[in-house]
């Protein structure tokens, strides 16, 4: 306990600069280290519980909720009409998690118990964590391309075209705006993020190559839930975007700014 009230004591020298130098965002950092402290707080407190237990069923509710809280913060970040698109990017994620997570843990990881919150909570969460910001854009454009784009999926509907072959365009154009600005970074995270990573899993007391291969497991399961998670959403989705008279409907709650109107090839 002394040791952590002494590794916060190192907050008060940015703190201390910010009040000498009368910078504006000195209170706006107080209340965001204290938000931070609390999130912890409660963080650490489910997460004792939860390994001191160590129930099956716990650790399933626990998965239920947090992907629940995932599609929150998709349908938040994407500005989806949360009444209508809330349950079905829950469901995406619940299903994409569960089968790469499975996938991992019984044909990579193979720890004795597969659903042992020593394993379950983490893989979960980074993949989570990896498909909130991704889906939110990408969701956001597919949708926003559906209607303004609406006269070219008509045009291809009108023609004989399938549903799947009409909004093939407009999914492209999303999965590039949202993975190409993750993909570009992607390089950046081998310097920043994941020499953070690879140190966690070293004192968690993996072998240097088992932390580098378990690593990069991590990144391609990331990438497989993200796009497995949005395109079982556009599927699932298809009956609240299309009425039964063929006409789209507009899920986005404000247009984004930086939207261009440039058809989708």
């Amino acid at each position: 306990m002394m040791g952590t009230v002494l590794g916060l004591l190192l907050l008060a020298v940015p703190l201390y600069v910010f009040a000498a130098l009368k910078v504006k965002i000195l209170r706006l950092a107080a209340t965001a280290i204290v938000r931070m402290l609390v999130q912890l707080a409660l963080t650490g407190m489910y997460m004792h519980w939860m390994f001191r237990f160590n129930h099956v069923v716990l650790n399933v509710l626990w998965l239920v909720v947090m992907t629940f809280t995932a599609a929150w913060m998709v349908a938040r970040q994407g500005k989806l009409r949360r009444t209508r698109m809330l349950l079905p990017v829950w469901g995406s994620l619940l299903a994409s998690v569960l089968l790469v997570g499975m996938y991992v843990l019984f044909l990579v990881v193979r720890p004795g118990n597969v659903w042992d919150a020593r394993w379950l909570v983490p893989i979960a969460g980074i993949l989570l964590a990896g498909c909130v910001n991704v889906n939110a854009v990408a969701l956001r454009e597919y949708f926003v391309g559906l209607v303004r784009f609406s006269d070219t999926y008509y045009y291809k509907v009108g023609n004989g075209a399938t549903w799947l072959q009409a909004v093939a365009p407009i999914v492209k154009r999303a999965l590039e705006r949202a993975y190409l600005p993750a993909l570009a970074h992607l390089s950046a995270l081998g310097i920043v993020l994941i020499p953070f990573m690879l140190s966690g899993m070293l004192v968690a007391g993996f072998q240097p190559w088992e932390s580098v291969a378990l690593t990069a497991v991590m990144v391609a399961a990331i990438l497989c839930t993200s796009v497995a998670s949005l395109l079982i959403t556009i599927v699932v989705s298809h009956r609240k975007v299309i009425d039964k008279r063929g006409k789209l409907a507009d899920l986005v709650r404000i247009k984004p700014h930086g939207v261009d109107m440039n058809q989708p090839d």
